[in-house]
């Protein structure tokens, strides 16, 4: 096995679990908000809080948009995940190896 070989195969590893971990924390933070939000419903249903929408997303909005056009695009999405994946692979040996582990590890949780 050639340096080259292992040092794939080492980020590729890393990769993986990274994309388990990508995954199950998305999964998570999905799992977060929604309980948030059935919770606020129900309190604003019942009249005790009065939730502005419209204002909750313009401040979100003000926090996500990247390119600030006012929409959540495309290109939002993918500053983020340019940003995340430099944070990741930084100094690694092999970053091909790293993002093919991360994909696979994050299809296959």
């Amino acid at each position: 096995i050639t340096s080259a070989m292992m040092r794939l195969g080492s980020a590729g590893f890393l990769g993986f679990c990274a994309g388990i971990v990508l995954k199950r924390a998305t999964t998570e933070a999905a799992y977060t908000v929604g309980v948030a939000f059935v919770f606020l419903q129900l309190l604003a249903y019942r009249g005790y809080i009065d939730i502005q929408w419209k204002r909750l997303r313009e401040d979100l909005l003000y926090l996500v948009d990247t390119d600030g056009d006012g929409e959540i695009t495309r290109k939002d999405v993918l500053a983020y995940i340019r940003t995340l994946l430099s944070v990741l692979v930084y100094k690694l040996p092999s970053t091909t190896g790293f993002t093919a582990g991360l994909v696979y590890g994050w299809r296959w949780s």
